[in-house]
């Protein structure tokens, strides 16, 4: 293992130098700070153009480097509250209210839960694309044994049409 030695910069962006050394040097171990410096792990020695780069780039790093992704991060964050607050929403519509009325039995509940567990996580993560995906892709085709779940092929429609219509209103 190699280790390049440099002081710390204050104005840079660990994150955003860590992420650019990554996609320039996969040889890249890891970076870490101590003190007043900053280590940078190799698997080996990168050569001496490589070495000055690197060193480089971190001290020209200004407080306006940042990483791409935090641009985005809060309306990643957004995406998953509401994600987390609609499947809350849309199980007691679709199946608790059932479920209380006698009208589904907790072995029919076990069955929608497992059959929309994979939309269920991506909409909870906030991956509201990728849970769209599913529905249309994966569950898209309602069975008899859906049906006789209480899964209908309306309540597919309505969170299919709920789903695309929060994407929608992101654009």
């Amino acid at each position: 293992m190699y280790r390049i030695t440099t002081p710390i910069n204050v104005n840079a962006n660990l994150s955003y130098f860590n992420a650019w050394a990554r996609d320039n040097y996969p040889s890249l171990f890891s970076g870490t700070t101590e003190g007043q410096s900053l280590y940078i792990y190799f698997v080996s020695q990168p050569d001496e153009v490589d070495e000055l780069a690197i060193i480089d780039f971190y001290n020209a790093l200004t407080v306006d480097d940042v990483v791409p992704t935090a641009e985005i991060m809060p309306l990643y964050e957004q995406m998953q509250a509401d994600g987390k607050e609609y499947f809350f929403q849309a199980k007691a519509q679709y199946f608790g209210l059932a479920f209380r009325d006698g009208l589904l039995t907790s072995a029919n509940i076990n069955y929608i839960y497992n059959k929309l567990a994979k939309v269920e996580r991506r909409i909870n993560n906030g991956d509201w694309e990728p849970a769209l995906y599913v529905l249309q892709n994966e569950i898209n085709t309602i069975t008899q044994q859906d049906i006789d779940n209480g899964y209908t092929q309306a309540i597919h429609d309505s969170i299919v049409n709920d789903v695309t219509n929060y994407l929608n209103s992101l654009t």
